[in-house]
């Protein structure tokens, strides 16, 4: 029965590798685009391993992030089929159970395999510098996760579309103010929680723990190009925030509220998810007695977070030619950031995005016919 692998590669793993194809970028650039030869890349590799491998705090950060990944291949699954679109995967239930499971375990090592394929590195570095039990978990926790993302498939399946783990549960409800920075923040935290935890812990990590571990990191390309970067990981938030503004809120345009305070409103959701990233920049800065790059970066952060909002009001943007334009606006921000005007950004980032929004929110019209994002 190949063509169910096939059909499954097609229909979910396909669409998930497409959705996310930002992110992985972004992780991508991250990882190994940020080093000048293949040699630096090992090195430093190698000893993010060394760290998992013998340090019991580093090792419990990598298991959540595994578990994170292990959870939104869960909820992409899980929201596939609540479609319509997608009844025909209940086919799967008059399979025998061993097949079924079968087919539902090479899905899984197919959205699974970035993580599997870093824990097969770890597994091997492990076992090259002796230190097996660490090793063992290692592999231990990703076949955990792998086998019970592949129950969590089946119980979604046999119980038609109900939840194997759901994460709003495990949210606490908080009575918001209704009004638009309650809504954004109540959206961002219920709906996107997996994507900022992820975002966050990445961004963090990058931020932090590339610099402070390895002190010849430091040096200002190299932190503002991880800083431009992180920031640029915070697309899929911001085009979600805005298309639900668009779609879920469409009412709030027609409401007697002056446009100064939306934008205010706006730039208040971004500088408080922007906490963690302040944490790292300080803890850099402490480390390396560089506050007045520290002061730079965390006023451009929120500055480039509204741009990136409000240039979505020039054009009714999907989200590939969404990333294209980013690409533009990352490479302005970097040469821009290594010259010695870097403290004019957020003075033109802010002006710039008043300008835009006050130019374009009105005469923005939202497709209503493009299917929304899940």
């Amino acid at each position: 029965m190949k063509p169910v692998t096939t059909i499954l590669a097609r229909s979910v793993a396909s669409p998930f590798y497409r959705q996310h194809a930002g992110f992985f970028l972004f992780l991508f650039f991250i990882l190994f685009g940020i080093y000048p030869n293949i040699y630096q890349v090992e090195q430093v590799h190698y000893g993010i391993i060394l760290g998992i491998l013998t340090k019991a705090s580093n090792f419990l950060l990598f298991v959540s992030i595994w578990f994170l990944y292990a959870l939104r291949v869960y909820t992409f699954f899980h929201n596939c089929i609540g479609k319509n679109d997608y009844l025909f995967l209940q086919n799967l239930n008059a399979i025998a159970p061993k097949q079924r499971f079968y087919y539902l375990l090479q899905l899984v090592l197919t959205l699974y395999a970035p993580a599997l394929v870093y824990g097969l590195a770890v597994m091997i570095v492990g076992l090259y510098e002796k230190h097996f039990l660490s090793a063992s978990l290692a592999v231990l926790v990703l076949i955990s996760f792998t086998l019970l993302v592949t129950q969590a498939f089946l119980f979604s399946l046999q119980k038609n579309r109900a939840s194997f783990f759901d994460l709003n549960k495990w949210i606490p409800k908080i009575n918001f103010p209704k009004n638009l920075f309650a809504f954004l923040m109540r959206y961002i935290f219920r709906e996107q929680f997996l994507a900022m935890a992820g975002l966050k812990l990445v961004s963090f990590c990058c931020l932090y723990f590339f610099i402070s571990t390895d002190p010849e990191s430091y040096k200002d390309r190299i932190l503002w190009l991880i800083f431009i970067t992180s920031m640029i990981g915070h697309s899929i938030i911001i085009y979600k925030n805005q298309h639900f503004m668009e779609t879920k809120m469409a009412f709030y345009r027609n409401m007697p509220i002056r446009l100064f305070k939306t934008i205010l409103v706006l730039f208040a959701v971004y500088l408080i998810i922007l906490i963690p990233e302040f944490w790292a920049l300080k803890g850099v800065a402490m480390e390396h007695q560089a506050f007045k790059d520290y002061f730079i970066m965390a006023a451009t952060a929120p500055c480039m977070l509204l741009l990136m909002h409000v240039m979505l009001y020039t054009e009714d943007y999907q989200m590939e030619d969404y990333l294209k334009m980013l690409f533009g606006i990352w490479t302005v921000y970097f040469f821009f950031g290594l010259s010695n005007f870097r403290w004019l950004l957020p003075i033109i980032s802010l002006v710039a995005a008043f300008i835009i929004f006050y130019t374009t929110y009105y005469k923005y019209e939202k497709n209503m016919e493009v299917e929304g994002i899940e």
